[in-house]
């Protein structure tokens, strides 16, 4: 009984060890099938076939089936909107291969004359969505489906026309519904275009002429182009009145891209805008200049002038009137037009030793005639106006005699006459009560 058990035993074992001997064979045939279909996948990845069509884009870099195991899953779970190109369009002939280097990708850039036609071109991806759009600069484009990828995927296309008069950068958005999911390129679409660069302008002090030049700091050379100038000249000083404005077109220029300056003109000031120059010594000048294919450009400098009109030292000026009240004479044209003759004098009273002559002193008057008749509201007649004092001395008093035309109600029963030199100028400035005088008299 024993001896039959023994036997079975036996018999158990040496099959337990066949199974075991059997199944280890079939795993070491079926590593060795593993390790030759990946041999042989692994050499289809690495060597293209000759028969293989470029394609419009680069094809995508291999990477390890772990990490393409990875993005498939996210496209097949996650909303997904990808920008695959966003580029010029370029149109082939028939039959033209066209190559992309390997690893390369699109410009994101290009460059056309102003008002030239271009078009642009973009492909989108999106993934678990209804819905895909796209805007260019905040503005709706067309959005056609094209295929379905091989991850499930939707692929849409676009294209659209563009011509740039300047050089523009192109966003492209895409947006997917109903979860709110986006992406976003940029390209650029470069105009060359004339830049003008307006030059300090060149003031002769002596004089008062102001001479304009540009230059070209542009991409693009002005070829036979007038240009539009105008130009203000005004005092620092806040609430003055304007010294000059005007404009004027030149002869048409030639003005190369980073060359030398051009001069576009030069105008002058007249005596009366000198004295308000001489007044506030300090001034500026804005210039604006526009024209055909060159973008409208406006600086504003600041000038000090520094002749011997300009510069005065410090001083103190003693304004007087010599008779008072002032004298009356019928004019000609009636009876309620008077001429008012002022007589005044002034000198420069400075102590200091070194005290230089004031040159071109404004100085103002105004006249103001109140009613007899307490019924009568407002001014009984009267006028204003201003005169230049050339130079006031050092040395001795300078006397004036200036005529004026007024205008006297017959209500008028009284007068006040006011004298002041121009308050902007700092000779005026070091003392106050010298600088102005006021009469009131009788009718």
């Amino acid at each position: 009984m024993r001896k039959s058990n023994g036997g079975v035993i036996t018999i158990i074992k040496k099959a337990i060890v066949g199974v075991f001997i059997c199944i280890m064979g079939m795993l070491l045939c079926w590593t060795d099938t593993s390790f030759a279909a990946s041999a042989k996948d692994k050499k289809k990845q690495t060597a293209p076939s000759s028969s293989q069509t470029p394609s419009e884009t680069a094809p995508a870099p291999t990477t390890t089936p772990s990490t393409n195991t990875m993005k498939l899953d996210m496209k097949q779970v996650r909303p997904m909107v990808i920008i695959d190109y966003f580029k010029k369009k370029v149109d082939v002939p028939p039959g033209t291969m066209m190559a992309t280097l390997p690893g390369g990708s699109p410009p994101v850039s290009a460059t056309v004359q102003a008002g030239e036609i271009i078009t642009l071109q973009w492909g989108i991806e999106g993934c678990n969505l209804e819905q895909v759009t796209a805007k260019i600069n905040d503005q709706s484009v067309p959005l056609a489906q094209s295929h379905t990828t091989s991850d499930g995927c939707t692929y849409y296309k676009g294209e659209k026309i563009f011509s740039p008069l300047i050089t523009t950068i192109y966003h492209l958005s895409a947006q997917g519904s109903p979860t709110a999911v986006t992406a976003r390129k940029d390209f650029t679409v470069n105009v060359p275009r004339p830049v003008l660069d307006i030059l300090t302008p060149e003031v002769n002090d002596e004089t008062l002429n102001i001479t304009l030049s540009v230059r070209n700091v542009g991409d693009e050379d002005l070829t036979a182009t007038p240009l539009q100038v105008r130009y203000y000249v005004d005092p620092v000083v806040a609430g003055a009145p304007r010294i000059k404005s005007g404009s004027f077109t030149t002869s048409p220029l030639d003005i190369r891209k980073r060359g030398s300056s051009v001069q576009l003109g030069s105008f002058s000031l007249n005596m009366e805008e000198k004295y308000q120059v001489y007044t506030y010594k300090t001034f500026k000048i804005s210039v604006t200049v526009e024209g055909r294919g060159a973008d409208r450009v406006t600086e504003e400098f600041q000038h000090t002038c520094r002749s011997e009109d300009c510069i005065n030292r410090i001083n103190d000026i003693a304004l007087e009137l010599v008779t008072s009240p002032p004298t009356f004479s019928v004019s000609s044209r009636g009876s309620d037009y008077w001429i008012m003759r002022l007589r005044i004098r002034v000198k420069n009273v400075s102590p200091d030793p070194a005290v230089t002559p004031v040159r071109n002193v404004t100085c103002s008057w105004s006249l103001r005639l109140v009613s007899a008749d307490p019924s009568f509201h407002g001014s009984a007649g009267g006028g204003s106006g201003e005169f230049i004092i050339e130079e006031i001395p050092v040395d001795r008093w300078l006397e004036i005699t200036k005529e004026v035309e007024v205008y006297i109600d017959r209500s008028a029963m009284s007068g006040e006459l006011n004298l002041d030199l121009d308050p902007h100028r700092s000779i005026v400035e070091t003392n106050r009560f010298n600088n102005g005088t006021t009469v009131t008299f009788p009718r």
